[in-house]
């Protein structure tokens, strides 16, 4: 039988030992943008891994995509210890706010667990900046920038009310313009998205299937120098 509860993941990868709350990015706000050329949505991994090898996890995340958008979330949306204390939650590592209510509903959770740290990372500010008080101390909001290779101004103006901004960059943008890619090992080892306030995240744009560890040492190389 199928849950009616909201999934709370349990992530992989770099993601791995931080637990998630995903939406569908198969969205109107999603759809628009991924058509556009040079945007960080037209290269999105999460749409392109739901529609391969994470199928299975379209369901669940329309599941909460529905619940988080339609009504006032309570406790009884969880299964039982789906939270602990002092655990580090991503709200949104797949997907996108697409109304109000569902902003509101991911500030509710936070208040609700206030033993957890909350981060969403949202490129809407058009929803938030009304809400932005209902933001609890737990909320942390990580502005990501809409285009790929953003220039200066942008890549470091952080929004009132933002903990962070995270850019994505290509390889040949980041040697040229000497960006410091920051962003490429372990977020459960790192935990400065989660963490620091005040903070510029910079990563390369995601190929098609992995690679990033291997990209990132040959932008690190060739901005020191080194010949590839």
């Amino acid at each position: 039988m199928a849950s009616d509860k909201i999934l709370v993941s349990k992530l992989s990868g770099k993601l791995n030992h931080v637990s998630a709350i995903s939406t569908t990015p198969f969205n109107d706000f999603c759809d628009r943008h991924a058509a556009i050329d040079g945007t960080t949505c037209n290269v999105c991994y999460a749409r392109r891994y739901l529609s391969t090898f994470r199928k299975h996890a379209v369901p669940a995340y329309i599941r909460n995509t529905n619940i988080l958008s339609t009504r006032e979330v309570t406790e009884d949306d969880f299964e039982p210890n789906s939270f602990f204390i002092g655990q580090h939650v991503r709200l949104l590592a797949y997907g996108e706010l697409i109304n109000d209510t569902m902003f509101k509903n991911f500030c509710k959770i936070a208040e609700m667990f206030p033993y957890i740290t909350a981060t969403m990372w949202t490129k809407r500010i058009d929803i938030i900046n009304p809400l932005l008080h209902l933001a609890p101390k737990n909320l942390r909001l990580i502005y990501s920038t809409l285009m790929i290779d953003p220039d200066d101004a942008i890549a470091t103006t952080i929004p009132k009310g933002f903990s962070g901004i995270f850019n994505v960059y290509s390889n040949r943008y980041a040697i040229d313009h000497a960006i410091d890619i920051n962003c490429s090992g372990s977020c459960a080892t790192c935990l400065k998205c989660y963490t620091q306030n005040g903070f510029v995240i910079n990563e390369l744009v995601k190929e098609k299937w992995g690679n990033e560890s291997r990209r990132y040492t040959d932008v690190k190389s060739v901005q020191n120098g080194v010949c590839l």
